[in-house]
């Protein structure tokens, strides 16, 4: 699904570039690796969910003050990017090599940290507290979502369906939260439309989480995702999980013998594959469409948002990715 923007809103978007550059190519020594950083053009969703939920007609906002949140927004992301690829020991990421691969883990941690500490200054010359206090609770939360998935890596134990929920929350969903809630706070919204937008958002991302995982099993060769990349690394996520409870005992056996090993024989994988799609990840797919009619129900509330078509656009393009 491709994602159609107004004038209005790709202006901002080239407006959050212009802070991104600024903020990261303001040292010479780490110039070049901030360039190779930011080479690839994601899709700004974060930022576009700030940009739209801080968007009043009914009050005059600072538009600089909205470009300013949308680029902590994504240097946050950025950020977390970084750091995970060192984790995970990623060596491409949107196909292109990681930082940890191009250069070393010690880049990768220091300019993560850098990073960081750019969207914190943005943060702060925001110069509004419910904000700051808003992204540092999210930031503190993204980083306990990894810890919750990297500790689940490494004891090798599958976690419950109420637990993957948990880390898909943390992880991507409360970035997502925090875009749409501080977008509310700079957009002057009433505290149930921020409510809603903090429902929305946190529903959105966890939608965007869910429907990444399945893109490492549906092995379609139009999806722009490695297919079983998550599972070659030894990644616990709801679509594996339930393609482990429902696989027979001895495909189950073939399935947690091959988790986590990286590498495997082109035999194999076709064996791998053949196994996966027995299983219609129905159950997956039914708790993302129960959890988007809540989105869409946040958004149907926001009567007086000034963007709210543009956040039901920006929900169905998350719930419709492809890559």
């Amino acid at each position: 699904m491709k994602l159609l923007l107004s004038k209005t809103r790709e202006k901002e978007l080239n407006k959050v570039k212009q802070i991104l550059v600024k903020s990261v190519a303001d040292e010479k020594s780490v110039d070049s690796l901030y360039d190779y950083i930011f080479s690839s053009e994601g899709k700004k969703l974060r930022a576009l969910i700030a940009l739209s939920s801080s968007s009043n007609k009914n009050k005059k906002i600072s538009t600089n003050k909205r470009v300013k949140l949308a680029s902590i927004i994504e240097l946050l992301h950025t950020a977390t990017l970084v750091h995970d690829d060192v984790v995970d020991d990623a060596k491409l990421r949107r196909g292109i090599r990681t930082v940890n691969k191009k250069w070393s883990n010690s880049h990768s941690v220091l300019i993560g940290d850098y990073i960081y500490s750019k969207a914190f200054m943005l943060m702060v010359s925001l110069d509004n507290n419910l904000v700051l206090k808003e992204l540092s609770s999210a930031t503190n939360d993204i980083s306990m979502g990894e810890i919750l998935q990297l500790d689940s890596f490494t004891k090798k134990i599958m976690p419950s369906q109420k637990s993957l929920l948990r880390i898909a929350y943390l992880k991507t969903g409360r970035l997502f939260e925090a875009a749409s809630v501080t977008g509310g706070i700079i957009g002057g919204y009433s505290k149930k439309s921020i409510s809603l937008l903090s429902e929305y958002g946190r529903i959105l991302g966890i939608v965007f989480q869910l429907r990444d995982d399945l893109l490492d099993y549906q092995l379609d060769k139009n999806i722009g995702k490695e297919h079983l990349k998550d599972y070659l690394e030894g990644k616990f996520t709801l679509p594996y999980l339930e393609i482990l409870e429902d696989a027979s005992m001895e495909d189950k056996k073939i399935l947690e013998k091959y988790f986590g090993k990286k590498k495997v024989s082109k035999k194999t994988f076709e064996q791998l594959h053949h196994i996966i799609q027995k299983n219609p990840l129905k159950r997956t797919l039914r708790l993302i469409d129960r959890e988007t009619k809540k989105a869409i129900a946040a958004v149907e509330d926001l009567s007086s948002h000034s963007s709210k078509n543009e956040l039901m656009l920006l929900l169905k393009f998350a719930n419709g990715r492809s890559k």
